[in-house]
C-alpha cells in the first residue's frame, strides 16, 4: 500500500493536517476551503483531486479559444493582473501562437493542434508557463499535475518545496495512474 493510501484511510481531518504540515496553506481562508471541500467528498480516493486551482477537460484543444480559456485560469490563479496575453493563429491557421507580455519580458509558444491530435498539449504547463513565464519572472511557485482523473488535466500551483514534501507525506499520489486504475478492481 502506498503513503497516499495509508493517509487517506486515516481521513479527512489527518489529511488536512498533513497538508498544513507540508506547508500548503497561504492563510486560514484557504485551509478552510480545502476543509469545505474534504468534508464533501464521499470517497476518500479522490481527496488529491480537491487540492486542484485548475481543472480543464484536456480533450478539445483544437483552437485558440481552448488555450485562451486556459491561460486565463492560470493567469488568474497565478494573482497577477498587469499581464497581457494574447493567443492567434498563425501560419495559415495552423499554429497556435499565445503571448504572455509582463512588465518585465515577453514570452511566445506556438503549438501545433494536429500534433496534440486535439489534446492539451502536455509540455504547456511545464516547459512554457513554469520554466518561461514564471521563472523568468522570478516567481517561485510551479504548476504541478495530480494524477488525471479520467480526461482531465488538473494542476495544483503551490512552490516546488512544498509540492515535494506532499509527494513524500503521500499528500498527492506518485503515481501518473493512480484515478485511472479504479475501473481496473
Amino acid at each position: 500500500m502506498d503513503k497516499y493510501n495509508q493517509l487517506i484511510e486515516q481521513g479527512a481531518e489527518a489529511y488536512l493536517n498533513a497538508l498544513d504540515e507540508a506547508g500548503w496553506f497561504k492563510d486560514t481562508e484557504a485551509k478552510d476551503k480545502i476543509r469545505k471541500k474534504l468534508i464533501k467528498e464521499k470517497d476518500p480516493k479522490y481527496y488529491a483531486l480537491v487540492l486542484a486551482d485548475v481543472a480543464v477537460d484536456a480533450e478539445g484543444f483544437e483552437d485558440e479559444a481552448s488555450y485562451q480559456g486556459l491561460l486565463k485560469e492560470f493567469i488568474k490563479v497565478i494573482g497577477v493582473t498587469d499581464w497581457e496575453h494574447t493567443v492567434r493563429y498563425k501560419n495559415d491557421n495552423t499554429i497556435i501562437h499565445i503571448t504572455i507580455k509582463t512588465p518585465k519580458s515577453t514570452y511566445t509558444y506556438d503549438i501545433d493542434p494536429e500534433e496534440t491530435f486535439g489534446w492539451l498539449d502536455a509540455t504547456f504547463a511545464e516547459d512554457f508557463i513554469n520554466d518561461e513565464v514564471l521563472e523568468g519572472e522570478g516567481i517561485e511557485s510551479r504548476f504541478f499535475d495530480i494524477p488525471a482523473a479520467d480526461q482531465s488535466a488538473l494542476y495544483v500551483y503551490v512552490p516546488e518545496k512544498v509540492h515535494n514534501k506532499a509527494l513524500k507525506k503521500g499528500i498527492i499520489p506518485d503515481e501518473p495512474e493512480y484515478f485511472l486504475d479504479f475501473g481496473e478492481e
